[in-house]
């Protein structure tokens, strides 16, 4: 396996020279503060590596990708400004650092999956969230998520939406994937 190079303030480089090196085309931000060299292709690899340098370990071994973020890390497009992770209520997350918003449930029933060593949620359960917790600005992700998706897919997104339990969001989830999903 190749190494990647991502860059980060501070290794080895400060802030300013790399966006210096940005301005002049030499780098490109894959999201938030990590950075690769211009011609590095875009792949589902590269943007689960840049997740991970920016998780803490405890973040690293307890948190899934969940809602835009993992719609990014699936499908690429622009970077969403503040990550979501998600993580089990029964082991209560630490203080959210700058850039992350923490999301607390119990994760019994969650599908999730592992890309290039970041647990993230699979693209149905990411659409299945997007749709029940998203907001107006998360409709053309969801959109995407769901234009993405395999027959497969879409089979198992059904099956959990009509599986879903009564709970606040549900209605608003069931109207949006209904149109989406015809």
């Amino acid at each position: 396996m190749t190494t990647v190079p991502l860059l980060r303030p501070g290794r080895p480089f400060r802030a300013e020279e790399l966006t210096i090196m940005t301005r002049d085309g030499v780098l490109r931000r894959v999201i938030q503060d990590v950075y690769t060299a211009i011609g590095m292709p875009e792949t589902i690899a590269l943007r689960a590596l840049a997740l991970d340098a920016l998780l803490d370990p405890v973040h690293r071994r307890r948190a899934l990708v969940c809602r835009a973020t993992a719609a990014w890390l699936h499908l690429g497009g622009a970077p969403p400004p503040v990550l979501d992770l998600l993580v089990d209520a029964r082991r209560r997350a630490k203080g959210a650092a700058a850039g992350l918003r923490v999301h607390e449930t119990v994760c019994t029933g969650i599908e999730a999956a592992v890309i290039a060593g970041v647990l993230t949620t699979t693209l149905p359960q990411t659409a299945l969230d997007l749709a029940q917790h998203g907001g107006a600005e998360d409709l053309p992700v969801l959109e995407a998520t769901v234009r993405a998706m395999t027959a497969g897919d879409r089979d198992r997104l059904r099956e959990a939406l009509a599986a879903m339990p009564r709970r606040p969001g549900r209605c608003v989830a069931v109207g949006r994937l209904r149109e989406l999903l015809c």
